[in-house]
């Protein structure tokens, strides 16, 4: 498996992950056309969530894979070269269009070529060791692009461009899974539109989870990127920002590592009480005006986070019947992008208006108590848990 590890690497090697807000407004766009750019890409991924794993299934995840990382090229092309608004707003289409096709295929890759080799019982090893690399390696990749920021922005994206050439001859090598039969549930478009029916109307307990999970996920992914904003209005500079960006990452992967052992000595739904208590707290730092507190209180945000996300995943999967798991971890996804594309360009354009840390401190709260009484309601109506 070296080479699926050596494509993680390079696939991660995204230098622009925490500076392209930055970068936009260097190039004298606003806050609110940022946001505009923003929605499109999420809007994007929303439709597609659903029908790119069935086009995944039909050619393949390799094939898959190759045509997502064309997609993002054209996306970085785009943003080096000077165009108007709505040019990079189909650079940010071809985006969405990209990380959807990419959303899952890397899995089910993984899964064939361990099928070829009958080492499925690896899976869970195999993918672990992935994440893994592929966090190493974009936590490098946001270290390194504050320093190469300096020299030129279009250096940037002309060596995130490089990586993802490197990630496609690296797909190259991989075996075609042609021969070999995999036994999985195929994504049937129109059963996906039952299921979701029957999801807005009938599950109760499944609306509650998937809802906190949209709110939770979709509200702390904006609120992280506008922290990009944050930190240049609290006097931090390019370098500065990578480092801490840095330094979150770093401690995410170390979390992520260790975030089963609270689950095995508390309940899952324990941890995701607290966690969300802890993120409240984090949000109301934010609003405070010492520059090492809101610094210390992102970092609290994304750490905290990312236990919370991985028990409630955990609890996801726990509740959902097999034959509804596929379609409701897809309709999850599109609702978290849902959320992402409404509340992106507000927070955009009320941030040319107002300073960026009150808006990050208001809305945080107002999703964390929202996560808290969906939290209770799920809690009092599921019998089952996830313990």
């Amino acid at each position: 498996m070296k080479y699926i590890y050596i494509y993680a690497f390079f696939s991660g090697m995204i230098f622009d992950r925490t500076l392209w807000i930055l970068f936009l407004k260097d190039r004298s766009f606003s806050l609110t056309i940022i946001g505009i750019f923003q929605t499109f890409l999420n809007l994007t991924m929303a439709i597609l969530e659903i029908p790119s794993g069935y086009i995944s299934d039909k050619i393949g995840p390799k094939k898959t894979l190759i045509i997502a990382h064309f997609f993002i090229i054209f996306y970085l092309l785009c943003m080096i070269i000077p165009l108007r608004e709505v040019s990079k707003i189909v650079a940010f289409i071809f985006y969405g269009i990209g990380l959807s096709l990419a959303s899952g295929s890397e899995q089910s890759l993984i899964y064939k070529e361990l099928l070829i080799k009958k080492e499925e019982s690896k899976y869970q090893k195999v993918i672990g060791m992935y994440n893994s690399i592929f966090l190493f390696s974009l936590t490098l990749a946001i270290f390194l692009g504050g320093f190469i920021q300096k020299k030129s922005w279009n250096y940037i994206y002309i060596a995130t461009i490089v990586f993802q050439i490197i990630s496609i001859l690296f797909l190259l090598y991989f075996k075609k899974n042609s021969s070999v039969v995999v036994e999985k549930e195929k994504i049937d478009f129109y059963k996906s539109l039952k299921n979701l029916k029957k999801f807005l109307f009938l599950e109760k307990n499944y609306r509650y989870l998937i809802l906190i999970i949209a709110i939770s996920q979709g509200t702390i992914s904006v609120l992280y990127m506008q922290a990009q904003v944050l930190f240049e209005e609290i006097g931090l500079n390019n370098q500065e920002i990578s480092i801490v960006f840095t330094i979150i990452s770093i401690l995410t992967i170390f979390i992520l590592a260790k975030s089963y052992l609270l689950s095995e000595k508390f309940s899952k739904k324990t941890v995701v009480f607290y966690t969300l208590i802890i993120l409240l707290f984090a949000f109301i730092l934010i609003g405070l005006k010492h520059k090492i507190i809101i610094i210390l209180a992102i970092v609290i945000m994304h750490s905290i986070f990312a236990i919370l996300d991985n028990n409630l995943n955990s609890i996801l999967h726990g509740e959902i019947l097999d034959e509804y798991r596929t379609t409701l971890v897809s309709i999850a996804n599109a609702f978290v992008q849902t959320v992402m594309f409404t509340l992106f360009p507000i927070i955009s354009f009320l941030g040319d208006i107002f300073p960026m840390k009150y808006l990050i401190c208001l809305t945080g709260i107002i999703a964390i108590i929202l996560c808290i009484i969906l939290n209770c309601s799920f809690n009092k109506n599921n019998l089952k848990g996830g313990d």
